[in-house]
């Protein structure tokens, strides 16, 4: 099992999170998508609020979630996939606070 190459590490650009669930889609070696595979999430910096911690990927090979942030803190939401080393990071870095961006700070 792997992850498909697009699931490396996200980034938002700064001053925004990400609008779209964070996804992860999962391969057999020989590139077939691999439905039904454990997908652990869990944030690892910056805390907030994830709308799944275990899933299994669908039909497509797919899992997502969403993730609401607790601060303007950056932010690092892991997925550890089944079968698969290393988890797949999704990192954001920090935003202003709306009344920093406000007064220019």
């Amino acid at each position: 099992m792997r992850p498909a190459p697009s699931a490396a590490t996200r980034r938002a650009p700064p001053l925004a999170r990400p609008a779209n669930p964070l996804v992860v889609r999962a391969l057999e070696s020989s590139g077939s998508l691999a439905s039904s595979v454990t997908v652990t999430w869990s944030a690892l910096k910056g805390g907030g609020a994830l709308s799944a911690i275990g899933n299994t990927t669908d039909s497509s090979g797919a899992d997502s979630v969403a993730f609401t942030p607790e601060s303007t803190a950056s932010d690092i939401v892991a997925a550890q996939v089944a079968s698969v080393t290393a988890p797949i990071d999704f990192a954001m870095p920090a935003t202003l606070a709306p009344d920093s961006a406000a007064a220019g700070n």
